[in-house]
């Protein structure tokens, strides 16, 4: 699983975690980034504290899509 960033352009903050999860789900996914446990820096790996479906559940995200308050409000749903 790969991963990049979506940054606020005003505050420089990282709004969303672009999870590549092209093996076993949508291509790209949208996660908070308040659900990171854990990086491993030596390793190149991110803990979530999300299970695999609720991932598989997240919206799906591409190079077009636009980040509205309907996104937003789909990935906190995944916290439900």
């Amino acid at each position: 699983m790969s991963m990049n960033f979506i940054i606020d352009d005003e505050t420089w903050a990282i709004r969303y975690l672009v999870v590549a999860t092209k093996n076993w789900c949508l291509e790209k996914v949208l996660i908070s980034p308040k659900w990171i446990e854990n990086v491993s820096w030596e390793e190149r790996e991110v803990a979530i504290g999300l299970s695999r479906e609720t991932i598989k559940a997240a919206p799906e995200y591409t190079d077009e899509s636009l980040l509205t308050r309907d996104t937003n409000s789909s990935v906190w749903a995944l916290q439900s």
